[in-house]
């Protein structure tokens, strides 16, 4: 399709957008755990955006990346998280 050239990129962009250096931390033990001050916090092992959340968010970002001249509108909420959704 038109998005094919620009899609690694695009992914790329995202993980780096919606990484966390606190995320990266837990993913180094092998229980995906961190302690602080005596709590553990653990991070699920399937985590993250789901296959269509992904697929919708790489869409926006690829139309953007190939149609940079043209104003690109969303009729609706693209996924169902409004953090992301302003992105």
């Amino acid at each position: 399709g038109v998005f094919k050239e620009v899609k690694k990129e695009v992914a790329a962009g995202m993980r780096k957008e919606f990484d966390s250096d606190l995320m990266n931390k837990m993913k180094e033990d092998p229980n995906y755990m961190l302690e602080k001050d005596g709590v553990e916090f653990y991070l699920a092992k399937d985590h993250g955006f789901c296959w269509g959340v992904e697929r919708s968010i790489n869409l926006a970002y690829s139309a953007v990346e190939t149609f940079p001249d043209r104003d690109i509108h969303i009729t609706n909420e693209l996924i169902h998280n409004p953090m992301v959704n302003k992105r």
